[in-house]
């Protein structure tokens, strides 16, 4: 078997310190570099460190004061990181190129509302940096391309009070999670990439009056859901011909969750069951055979 590597060892990084919290690792789309982050004073302020697979240290970049998440640029040179201001709010998005100081990093991104908070991640596709401003009844998304990391954020559309929406890739396509027309319980829309706004969303799973949509998972073949109906989840699997099928169960009561993965070009999905007479389960399900593999109970 490949022997074990160890990349981040958060006992060993805690040694000498009276508080230590790891937060994030991430690795560049190579595989040799991993940004990490870690708090080593209890202040929730992440310092954040690059280090380099193959020799084992860090790099000399150090880039302070953030939230913690870190979204690589494709070529791996340079980085995505929320700073937070002086109330602790995370507020602005700023690009660190490898190898400079944090003081010529560059501001991506600036939230003014206050009763805003700002936060990064990335399509499923990997394709996009997804930049999320929201309060607790409005959002708004922004995109960067990956591979171009110095060009600048495109909104997917401007917010709108009490409208929430959250954005994946497909394609040539956005699919879109949302509130939108008074879908309280959420539907899916889609919309080209190159022309995002309110009035080109168009429903892919419409709204359906007591149907909730807990979450959203796109693959590069499939979409895949999570949806509740009379306190009961199902997990719905539609492929590109727009034909769906669901993941059932035999039990009358039952939880269920859907486990993000690393891939997207793949038919596979991690989802975990349980119910009063059924510990808890981790299962592998492929979309095309709709065969289910147990990995843990």
């Amino acid at each position: 078997s490949t022997p074990k590597q160890i990349l981040i060892d958060g006992d060993r990084e805690g040694e000498g310190h009276a508080f230590f919290s790891l937060e994030d690792a991430t690795h560049s789309d190579d595989h040799r570099l991993v940004a990490w982050s870690a708090d080593t004073k209890g202040s929730e302020l992440y310092t954040i460190r690059v280090r380099d697979l193959a020799t084992g240290k860090d790099l000399e970049d150090r880039v302070l004061a953030t939230t913690g998440d870190v979204v690589w640029s494709a070529d791996g040179r340079a980085f995505w990181y929320v700073a937070v201001d002086e109330n602790h709010r995370p507020a602005t998005v700023m690009l660190h190129r490898l190898g400079t100081p944090q003081s010529d990093d560059e501001t991506v991104y600036e939230e003014s509302d206050a009763g805003f908070f700002v936060g990064i991640g990335e399509t499923q596709s990997g394709a996009y940096l997804v930049v999320t401003a929201n309060d607790h009844e409005t959002s708004e998304v922004h995109l960067a391309e990956r591979a171009t990391p110095f060009a600048p954020l495109r909104v997917v559309a401007k917010r709108e009070h009490k409208l929430i929406y959250s954005v994946e890739h497909w394609g040539s396509y956005l699919v879109i999670l949302t509130n939108a027309d008074g879908a309280v319980d959420f539907k899916i829309v889609t919309c080209p990439l190159d022309a995002t706004a309110r009035e080109n969303w168009r429903d892919a799973v419409p709204y359906r009056p007591g149907v909730m949509i807990r979450h959203l998972h796109v693959l590069g073949n499939h979409l895949v859901r999570l949806e509740l109906e009379n306190a009961l989840p199902r997990i719905v699997v539609r492929d590109m011909k727009g034909e769906e099928h669901t993941v059932s169960f035999a039990e009358e009561a039952y939880s269920l969750g859907l486990l993000p993965g690393y891939e997207f070009e793949t038919a596979r999905i991690r989802f975990t069951y349980s119910s009063m007479t059924t510990p808890a389960e981790t299962y592998d399900y492929d979309c095309v055979t709709r065969a289910r593999q147990l990995r843990k109970r």
